[in-house]
């Protein structure tokens, strides 16, 4: 099986049927000046980004703030008093610290630190509304039916590519293992093949199962067997009618097996460390491709998500 060919498909896909579904909210923090924000994160880059004073930064208890340290050599450097360490990530040489304003300047003037920056907030958009022309795609609503065929799936399904051995890790929601078109590989209750091979949240107090309903969405796009049937779906706060038969809604690679990596919270909300950790994870446990429909853009140089999806990268997964 060619699994570049699988992969780069499901790429085309995730472009394709999605638009951007979380950005960065702005939010004034009232812990630290504008000054100390201004610079927190941007003190190797000229000029500082003059919006990041009002950025939502990841908050910790005290009028404190979470922030990554990026440093140099395989030790971390020895953290200044106000400064506490929350997690030192295995992917990238990257600590994740809560720091007051004392404490971000001890951290400055810190030998072996190379960067500060701070742990984003990122929040779903609002979803697709019903008779919206939208990229690519349309109209909504948009079935798999019709979609699969945009992109030419089921031409590869026909040369029996349907995404056999390959692992897919999504990082999103969380994935309902329950659901008919994502509980196991052949659709036949008697066997013990589970698609969901395994499964992780790293939003406190939340376990990996999908309460917002994005996640699940996005699993049935990436992976589902197509066993589900409905009479309707929901747009908004409305049920609108719809017969959906079995096998017509199947997903790009109905054999793949997926990791089911919680990073965003039931409230539709996360953190950038939640997603590097995430993205540290599936490499660790095995993804041949790792899903992220997140539309937030890098907001400089170095922006610590795209040096975790580089980083996988170079592990050879495909993200």
């Amino acid at each position: 099986m060619n699994r570049k060919k699988l992969a780069v498909l499901l790429l085309i896909l995730t472009i394709t049927l999605t638009i951007p579904l979380f950005t960065q909210k702005t939010v004034r923090v009232q812990a630290l000046t504008e000054e100390q924000l201004l610079e927190l994160g941007f003190h190797n880059y000229t000029p500082p980004a003059p919006r990041l004073a009002g950025y939502d930064v990841a908050r910790a208890p005290g009028g404190r703030i979470r922030v990554f340290i990026r440093y140099c050599g395989d030790c971390p450097p020895p953290l200044p008093q106000g400064v506490k360490l929350i997690k030192k990530y295995r992917l990238l040489p990257l600590l994740l610290v809560e720091v007051d304003a004392r404490g971000l300047r001890l951290l400055r003037s810190t030998p072996g630190v190379l960067g500060i920056e701070p742990d984003m907030k990122v929040h779903i958009l609002s979803p697709f509304q019903v008779g919206e022309e939208y990229p690519y795609v349309g109209r909504y609503p948009f079935l798999l039916n019709e979609t699969v065929q945009m992109i030419r799936a089921d031409k590869l399904w026909d040369k029996g590519i349907r995404g056999e051995g390959v692992v897919i890790a999504l990082l999103d929601t969380g994935i309902n293992t329950d659901h008919p078109n994502l509980d196991d590989l052949d659709d036949n209750p008697e066997t013990d093949d589970p698609k969901v091979i395994d499964e992780v949240s790293f939003v406190p107090n939340e376990s990996p199962r999908d309460r917002h309903g994005h996640g699940t969405l996005m699993a049935g796009i990436l992976s589902g067997t197509g066993a589900a049937s409905s009479t309707g779906f929901y747009s908004g706060d409305e049920t609108k009618n719809a017969t959906i038969r079995e096998y017509t809604q199947i997903g790009v690679a109905p054999a793949s097996k997926l990791l089911n990596v919680k990073v965003i919270s039931n409230d539709g909300s996360g953190d950038a460390s939640w997603i590097v950790s995430g993205i540290e994870w599936a490499v660790e446990h095995g993804a041949d491709v790792i899903s992220m429909s997140i539309g937030a853009y890098p907001e400089r140089p170095g922006d610590v998500i795209m040096d975790a999806v580089k980083a996988a990268v170079d592990a050879g997964v495909v993200v």
